[in-house]
């Protein structure tokens, strides 16, 4: 008799203080440059880890609500990693 695979059960993705990257001037509408730039100053004030996490976050929450933003926030995640890997943060 076969066993049944167990599903795994997903944590919740939490984002502590919401709203910390628009603070900054993040927004999916807004232009690359003006994103990047926000993205800049978010490192600078909460750090790499906490602002790829933040990103990360979002990015994950809007892949089956919001497909045209999540496609932004998967590039600008691409470029502030190509950025960090360059050492230009």
């Amino acid at each position: 008799m076969r066993r049944r695979a167990t599903t795994r059960k997903r944590k919740p993705i939490k984002i502590k203080h919401p709203g910390t990257l628009k603070r900054v001037g993040y927004d999916p509408d807004y232009s690359e440059r003006v994103r990047h730039a926000a993205l800049i100053r978010a490192v600078k004030r909460y750090g790499y880890a906490r602002t790829m996490n933040k990103l990360n976050a979002i990015y994950v929450l809007s892949k089956t609500k919001d497909r045209k933003h999540n496609k932004i926030y998967a590039k600008d995640k691409q470029w502030l990693m190509n950025m960090r890997r360059m050492g230009k943060i």
